[in-house]
């Protein structure tokens, strides 16, 4: 699992990384379609259950309905629908997205990469049909990966993803991140933009979006960078943030979200964001970063906190404990949650033994 060995792989272009995972991990898949499983939450207790509240589940089924007709790429590969991402407003809608290289939805669309649509309704039982969601697929070339998919609840939805397309040279080629949105619950999307308002003239690609709202007006968006910011902060990897406050039709200009990024040489990725609808947003990555010897300079969890919907940020600070005493171990790919009501969990990937108490291979801390 070559991809899991360390950073340096971590913030490379998605146009690599894509491909090189398919082949790393393409045989051992057998997947080749989006499926979705549902549960309404209860449980009889009978047969099947356990009596948890969270049975029973469907059995797994595909939610890009063209499975069985759409087409592959050149090469045969059976992972050609990848990178689901999916969210509900909590009244019955919900919008999966998903990047895809199929080519017959039924409307041909070009050879490259693309971002895909589908809504229910129902809760998940039946879907649409997919559609592009990047609204420029028939004409453009470069590689759409990497969506992301956030709701307010109230109407607005925002999509987010990673793009090589230039928008017919109004941005410039190297990787920049694409935002569109819906009012209509993923029925209809706005042709898609830059997000990184500095996309027309920056140089370092950008990677790896994350978007939430606070359900109040307040949208975040964050994602890893090697663009400097114009001499701002370092040409080394950092994590970036951007706001909106108009339902994402405008962003702030991007900011560094590790307030060290002028000084440190590491490399920063895999950001991830969350909210409590309550005034505090919480954002994790991973990082090589030894935060001034305060820790390791192995790769580890770090965490920074706004109360003030992303504008400002704390420093950056070790999530896990053990940062400073954990060398050789790596810790990667961070999820944080809230429940609303003061406690907030994160969960990553680690090689680290923890003392003895884990096995040597990758578990999820």
């Amino acid at each position: 699992m070559g991809l899991r060995s360390g950073s340096a792989t971590r913030h490379i272009p998605r146009a690599t990384r894509g491909r090189s995972r398919r082949v790393a991990w393409g045989i051992a898949a057998l997947v080749a379609a989006l499926a979705v499983a549902c549960s309404d939450g209860g449980d009889s207790g009978g047969s099947g259950g356990d009596g948890d509240g969270g049975d029973p589940w469907t059995a797994p089924a595909a939610l890009n309905t063209t499975a069985t007709t759409d087409s592959g790429d050149p090469d045969n590969d059976p992972r050609d629908d990848l990178d689901p991402q999916i969210t509900s407003d909590g009244a019955g809608n919900l919008v999966a997205v998903w990047s895809s290289e199929k080519h017959l939805i039924p409307v041909k669309l070009g050879t490259d990469w693309e971002i895909l649509v589908a809504r229910s309704t129902d809760a998940g039982a039946s879907w649409t049909a997919p559609a592009q969601l990047n609204g420029s697929a028939t004409s453009e070339s470069g590689e759409d990966y990497r969506p992301q998919i956030a709701t307010d609840g109230a109407g607005s939805w925002v999509a987010v993803w990673e793009s090589e397309d230039s928008l017919g040279g109004a941005i410039g080629a190297d990787v920049d991140i694409l935002v569109a949105r819906s009012t209509d619950d993923g029925a209809t999307w706005t042709t898609p933009a830059a997000l990184n308002t500095n996309a027309a003239g920056d140089s370092g690609g950008d990677w790896d979006p994350q978007v939430t709202s606070d359900g109040a007006g307040s949208w975040v968006v964050v994602w890893q960078s090697e663009d400097s910011l114009g001499g701002a902060i370092g040409p080394d990897t950092d994590i970036l943030v951007a706001r909106s406050t108009d339902e994402g039709a405008t962003w702030t200009a991007p900011t560094a979200l590790n307030s060290n990024a002028a000084s440190d040489s590491s490399t920063d990725w895999n950001p991830q964001v969350t909210t409590d609808g309550a005034g505090s947003w919480v954002a994790v990555w991973s990082s090589d970063d030894p935060l001034g010897g305060a820790i390791g300079p192995d790769a580890d969890i770090l965490v920074a906190r706004s109360v003030d919907s992303g504008a400002s940020w704390t420093a950056p600070a070790a999530l896990n404990t053990n940062a400073a005493g954990d060398l050789g171990a790596g810790d990667w790919e961070p999820q944080v949650t809230t429940d609303g009501v003061g406690s907030w969990v994160a969960v990553w990937e680690s090689d680290n033994l923890l003392g003895g108490t884990s096995g040597s291979d990758w578990d999820i801390l």
